[in-house]
């Protein structure tokens, strides 16, 4: 269980369910997407490479074969289900610790952008990657801190990310601002 939400630790009670149980939970979780979405659209998993320790080593590989399991089991049963192996990726092709953070337990930029890259390679399309790097752009330039905001050239910068913003969303259709 993650605790995104800082919860008080004595407020959560730490269990190992079954890989049955965690597939029947994401085939209700699935059933709901698909309300919502075109039941033709695929669902890819995958298994996070981030390593839990507080439970322990052994519990923390424990706990991840019960999410390759029920990942499994669900892909027997659904064909529009997906795995993409990013744990993998990280302890057999990473394996080397200068891929991890200083806490040696979160993966550092260079693991993320290999593993992205990867991920781009297997599931987007040419017109995809074209515009995932536009995006990045974007990102990029409204991400950008100016040493002196009031200049004409800052001014300038932000009329031209209006103008990425806008042409992107004629492109996607998509609400960007």
């Amino acid at each position: 269980m993650g605790n995104c939400h800082k919860i008080d630790n004595k407020l959560i009670e730490r269990r190992l369910i079954s890989y049955l149980d965690i597939a029947n939970k994401f085939y209700e979780t699935i059933r709901e997407v698909r309300k919502i979405f075109n039941k033709q659209h695929n669902i890819v998993f995958t298994v996070s490479p981030i390593r839990h320790w507080r439970e322990g080593y052994r519990d923390n590989l424990v706990s991840k074969s019960h999410l390759h399991l029920a990942i499994e089991e669900m892909r027997k049963k659904d064909e529009n289900l997906g795995y993409f192996p990013s744990y993998e990726l990280v302890m057999d092709t990473l394996r080397d610790y200068r891929f991890y953070a200083e806490d040696m337990l979160h993966i550092n930029s260079t693991a993320v952008d290999y593993i992205w890259q990867q991920f781009s390679n297997t599931y987007f399309t040419p017109n995809t990657m074209e515009l995932n790097k536009q995006f990045f752009r974007l990102w990029t330039m409204k991400n950008h801190r100016p040493l002196n905001p009031d200049t004409l050239q800052y001014k300038m910068h932000l009329e031209k990310i209006k103008t990425e913003i806008d042409r992107l969303q004629v492109l996607t259709a998509l609400p960007l601002s």
